[in-house]
């Protein structure tokens, strides 16, 4: 399984586990909990190994942030320029395409 893709190593898994419970499906014969047992293993499994799959697929979840700006008489000056560096540095911290970004300004 060294050197195969995520894909391949799913179906050899996969292939190796139901070739497993095959083989004791027909020694068991009507132990039910075994096999009810082998199947949900088989399950967890798959599951886990899908799981991983598209885990790795989606990557990081995006943000939606809004920044909303006092722009009012109160915040003339120095508050006003404060504020603005501030949504600057914010602004260039956040990862391109990572994150959609609205300024909403308001005041009187």
């Amino acid at each position: 399984m060294y050197g195969q893709s995520g894909d391949q190593n799913a179906q050899a898994i996969t292939r190796a586990m139901l070739e497993m419970a095959r083989g004791l499906r027909g020694q068991l014969g009507q132990r039910k909990v075994a096999l009810f047992a082998i199947y949900g293993a088989l399950g967890c499994v798959l599951g886990a190994l899908l799981g991983e799959l598209l885990f790795v697929q989606t990557g990081k979840p995006k943000k939606d942030v809004c920044l909303v700006v006092d722009a009012s008489g109160s915040m003339s000056g120095a508050k006003l320029a404060e504020v603005k560096r501030a949504a600057t540095n914010y602004v260039r911290r956040q990862e391109r395409g990572s994150t959609q970004l609205a300024v909403v300004g308001f005041g009187s």
